[in-house]
Parts: structure tokens; C-alpha cells; sequence
């Protein structure tokens, strides 16, 4: 806010009041988060298998990717980039009921929040590339209906 307004300085604690009074005004029986916290099967069969498969199977997860990087060094990536292209494999390869293009579409979106500006372009046309690899060497294999790769 400071960056695109002169007026910040007067402005701050008219914007901190207002926030303050409307998380106040907020209903108190169930948080707002709590409402939208995923049930605990959600977080361990999806979000603990994610990511733990994830930082076990980082070296050959680097190792698919290294190839498709064509001019870039893995290492002056943006890490979180790097992450999430990881993680976006793991769900390719190990997740047969989630279709590849909600796999794609969400990561390219997550890099929209938490990477830097290109990261979206970066990450959507490293995650199509290895997409194709992997589905021509017949490693992703969804089942369920609608989810033929």
C-alpha cells in the first residue's frame, strides 16, 4: 500500500482500524478458516503424500526436469518455480485420479501467487514439455471416468 499511495502515512491507521473492526465483525462460532480447512483424510491421503513423496524423490525428480530446462541452469531457477514443478510431477505420475490439465492449470496458478512475475509463462511451458515426455513414454496413467491420459 505504502508503494502506491503518497497519502499512506495518513492514511495507515484508518486502513488498520478497518480491518481490525471488520475480522471483529466476522462471525465467531466458526472461524472463517476453520470453515475451509480440508478434513483431516483430505490433508494426509493428498497433501502428506504430496509433499513427502516430493522431498523423497527430489534427485530423480531433478533428474526428468534437468533435460527439459533447454538454456537454464536447475540452480538459478526461482526455487519456489522449481518446487511447484516438482510437486506437479509427483501428481502426473503418482496421483491417477486427478486429470493431467487440473494438475497443470493449478500449479501455473499457484506460480501466478507465489512466484515472480514471468514464473506463470515459465512454469506452464516446462509442465507441457514434460507433460508430453512423459505421456509418449507412457508413465502417466489415470483411471476413472473421463481421466484417459
Amino acid at each position: 500500500m505504502e508503494d502506491h499511495s503518497i497519502n499512506w502515512i495518513d492514511d495507515k491507521s484508518l486502513v488498520i482500524g478497518t480491518v481490525k473492526k471488520t475480522l471483529k465483525a466476522l462471525p465467531s462460532e466458526e472461524s472463517v478458516f476453520q470453515k475451509h480447512l480440508p478434513d483431516d483424510e483430505i490433508v494426509t491421503d493428498f497433501g502428506e503424500l504430496l509433499l513427502k513423496t516430493t522431498y523423497e524423490d527430489d534427485d530423480e525428480l531433478l533428474e526428468i526436469v534437468k533435460p527439459v530446462l533447454d538454456n537454464w541452469d536447475h540452480e538459478r531457477l526461482a526455487v519456489i518455480d522449481m518446487i511447484l514443478i516438482k510437486m506437479a510431477l509427483i501428481e502426473f505420475i503418482n496421483f491417477e485420479t486427478i486429470p493431467v490439465k487440473v494438475t497443470l492449470n493449478e500449479y501455473v496458478e499457484i506460480s501466478k501467487i507465489y512466484s515472480t512475475p514471468k514464473s506463470k509463462e515459465f512454469v506452464n511451458g516446462i509442465l507441457d514439455k514434460l507433460l508430453k515426455q512423459l505421456q509418449s513414454e507412457n508413465k502417466i496413467e489415470k483411471e476413472g471416468r473421463g481421466l484417459d491420459s
